[in-house]
């Protein structure tokens, strides 16, 4: 009787679904409208450098949901010492496998959708549907979970005396499943047609273009400052490393959870590479300097400040105490060797002097504009004194 109340469920549950699968696709086709109706349509676009990241870290997502169902596969398929168990084993299995797959689903979802960023025309609608594919996997899981209980009492299980407890519990359980993998199903249909597609393709059209100018502001200031491209590479070393390493993990063993595991530290190491993308843009002109100190140049433009200076008081000018005070520096670091300056202004005057002896101009030292700048406010200093 179980059983067959147990099929009847299925039966009505599977009938709902498909009148109501139906009936959407009979307000769609009349409703009026000329745009998609499928979030996963892709458009010409290229995925931003934003998306990339949300892309690998999805990626991070599904490999352990496949790592979760893998181990499913390893309890159901490992004999155990331990008779009349065979068969609660194989339900124990199948539910890790199950629950595996709505990680799996899960991480699918924001690959597809928010991980596709300008190439998908509605990113946010992809992946608010494929969360129905989540409730649907979660619905099968607990259906299995409902056989697992069962079985537990079952003839020949050392649980048997268990019997009047575990059977209506997993009986009750998986008739909860279906009507969880039942409204899954519906919830993806309704997620991806009507009014919420249509809300959530709001939403893509005003929240993509947002993140696509913080990441391109991102840039700018990485590509502004000279340290994008540093910064940028200094990532991308340390995720290809990561991403080297779970390449070893993976084909250390045979075991197909080492090989599991190892693609999780691999896919890591892709989020970790992707984010290089959010602080240069491969597309810039030019090869920014690999240096941090790329930006100091620009500093060499504070030397008109020495006019400021000029001949007369020290109170003519604001910068007149911070002048004098390295004029002062300078000078007792020459002759007593005593200004806690000295070790700075030595270094930075046999570097100036490195650079004019080398007979190639100021632009032979990364440190000639530093240098000639403190020499003019040494200078400035000097003559207001």
């Amino acid at each position: 009787m179980p059983l067959l109340s147990k099929k009847f469920i299925m039966l009505t549950c599977a009938m709902s679904c498909a009148a109501a699968t139906l009936t959407l696709a009979g307000c769609s086709s009349a409703g009026a409208g000329s745009g998609s109706t499928n979030p996963a349509a892709s458009s010409n676009g290229t995925p931003t450098a934003s998306a990339g990241t949300v892309a690998a870290t999805g990626n991070v997502v599904s490999q352990t949901g496949n790592t979760v169902s893998d181990a499913g596969g390893l309890i159901s398929n490992t004999p155990l010492p331990i008779p009349g168990v065979a068969t609660s084993q194989q339900d124990l299995g199948t539910t890790v496998t199950n629950g595996g797959q709505i990680v799996t689903a899960l991480g699918d979802g924001i690959s597809s959708g928010l991980g596709k960023m300008g190439s998908n025309p509605n990113p946010i609608g992809t992946t608010v549907a494929s969360t129905g594919t989540v409730i649907s996997k979660t619905g099968i899981t607990v259906g299995s979970a409902g056989q697992l209980v069962t079985d537990l009492g079952a003839t020949g299980s050392p649980l048997q005396p268990l019997s009047p407890l575990t059977t209506p519990i997993g009986s009750a359980l998986s008739s909860a499943g279906v009507s969880i993998d039942s409204a899954g199903q519906l919830a993806a249909l309704s997620l991806a047609i009507g009014p919420v597609q249509q809300v959530t393709q709001s939403l893509s059209t005003a929240i993509v273009p947002t993140i696509t100018t913080v990441t391109d502001t991102t840039q700018t200031i990485g590509q502004t400052t000279g340290l994008g491209q540093p910064v940028s590479g200094l990532l991308a070393t340390i995720g290809n490393g990561i991403s080297s390493a779970g390449t070893q993990v993976g084909g250390s063993s045979s075991n197909v959870l080492a090989k599991d595991v190892g693609g999780i530290v691999t896919t890591v190491g892709g989020v970790v590479t992707s984010t290089s993308g959010l602080l240069t843009s491969d597309s810039a002109s030019g090869s920014p300097s690999t240096s941090p100190l790329a930006a100091l140049p620009s500093l060499s433009s504070l030397s008109s400040l020495s006019s400021v200076g000029g001949t007369g008081s020290s109170g003519a000018s604001p910068l007149a105490p911070i002048t004098g005070l390295l004029a002062n520096a300078s000078a007792s670091g020459s002759t007593a060797g005593s200004s806690p300056l000295a070790p700075v202004t030595g270094l930075i005057s046999g570097a100036s002097g490195s650079a004019s002896a080398s007979g190639s101009g100021s632009a032979s030292s990364p440190l000639t504009p530093l240098t000639g700048l403190l020499g003019n406010l040494g200078t400035m200093g000097g003559r207001t004194h």
